[in-house]
C-alpha cells in the first residue's frame, strides 16, 4: 500500500462555488484509499463534501495545507490532485 505526501499552497478562491467542490470531492471518491489534507487548524477527509465545504470557506490564501494519500491507487490519485491544485480547478 503506498503512501504519499505534498504540500502545496492554499490558493483556493473565496469565490469557489458548490459545484465545483462536489466536482472535487467526486473525483476524490474514484480513488481506493485514504485522502486527507491538513491545515494549521484542521485534518479533513477530501472524499467527505462536508468538510471539503468547511475547509474551503475556512482557508485563506498564502498558508499551506498537507495532502495525504495513502491506498493501492496512492500514486494516481497524487498525480491528479497535482494537476487539480495547479490551477486547473
Amino acid at each position: 500500500m503506498g503512501k504519499m505526501e505534498l504540500t502545496f499552497p492554499c490558493q483556493i478562491s473565496s469565490r469557489i462555488d458548490l459545484a465545483k467542490i462536489q466536482q472535487f470531492v467526486e473525483k476524490m471518491n474514484r480513488f481506493n484509499g485514504y485522502i486527507l489534507i491538513e491545515t494549521n487548524e484542521k485534518t479533513i477527509n477530501a472524499k467527505s463534501l462536508l468538510s471539503m465545504w468547511v475547509l474551503t470557506a475556512s482557508l485563506t490564501s498564502g498558508g499551506t495545507a498537507l495532502l495525504r494519500i495513502s491506498g493501492p491507487d496512492a500514486e494516481i490519485a497524487m498525480e491528479d490532485l497535482k494537476n487539480l491544485l495547479s490551477g486547473r480547478f
